[in-house]
């Protein structure tokens, strides 16, 4: 089973913004932080969890 998290980078620290099931759900979200918060750089990374 794998999930989809969307994080951001500040300097060296990571900073997990939510984990979705759909990786649309996850790219969909991506965008929106990116348009509300263009300070940051967010990322979209696939987790496997088991």
């Amino acid at each position: 089973m794998e999930v989809y998290v969307v994080y951001k980078q500040y300097y060296d620290d990571f900073y997990i913004e939510m984990a979705y099931r759909e990786r649309v759900d996850a790219e969909n979200a991506l965008k929106q932080f990116q348009e509300d918060d263009p300070d940051f750089s967010y990322y979209l990374k696939e987790v496997e969890l088991w």
